[in-house]
């Protein structure tokens, strides 16, 4: 049988008997949840809840790999031009920016400005003028001048969320307005480089 150990992020099987447990993919904190098995292929599938990724591997764990493309990957160089007056206006959503989901080393972010971006996901996390979600990606020589961020927790004024990027010659000057926590006026919740 297999399963998913959305705490310590793996994905194990075992026999029947609940003998012989076996990790075979170990995912750190990533929140795998809802398997599914395509015998007949060899292949099994789960999401993910922290990433909100689809991904499928071997049965025997090798072979990972991504299926959606809801994270942007690559270089975007905004050549020192701005956007004035984004608005972006929902309920209940994760991962919101100009940028949804910035994700993977080598991609990388630069030379961009927002002017008055209006931000409001009253129930979100994540939220950010330009950027929901970083992950081991780069934003260089970005800003954002004026306008508002608001959201539920993970709220920042150029970020959301900045799980294990790097942030450098950026500011921000939003009023930004989080519920719970991880407010901050350039990233909301911080666990990369600035």
């Amino acid at each position: 049988m297999y399963w998913t150990d959305y705490n310590y992020g793996k994905i194990q099987r075992s026999n029947l008997d609940g003998t012989d447990v076996e990790d075979l993919v170990d995912l750190g904190y990533s929140g795998p949840k809802d398997i599914v098995l395509d015998v007949a292929n060899g292949k099994m599938y789960w999401t993910e809840y922290f990433s909100e990724r689809i991904r499928r591997a071997n049965m025997d764990g090798t072979g990972v790999e991504s299926l959606d493309a809801k994270n942007f990957g690559g270089v975007f160089d905004g050549n020192g031009h701005t956007i004035s007056n984004f608005s972006y206006d929902s309920e209940n959503m994760r991962k919101i920016g100009l940028f949804r989901y910035v994700k993977d080393p080598g991609t990388e972010i630069k030379n961009l400005g927002l002017i008055n971006p209006n931000v409001n996901v009253s129930d979100g996390y994540s939220v950010g003028s330009l950027i929901g979600y970083l992950d081991s990606a780069s934003v260089t020589g970005c800003y954002v001048e004026g306008g508002s961020v608001y959201g539920r927790r993970e709220i920042g004024g150029l970020a959301g969320e900045n799980w294990s990027g790097i942030i450098s010659n950026c500011y921000a000057t939003s009023e930004v307005s989080g519920v719970e926590f991880c407010t901050g006026g350039l990233v909301g919740g911080n666990r990369g480089r600035i």
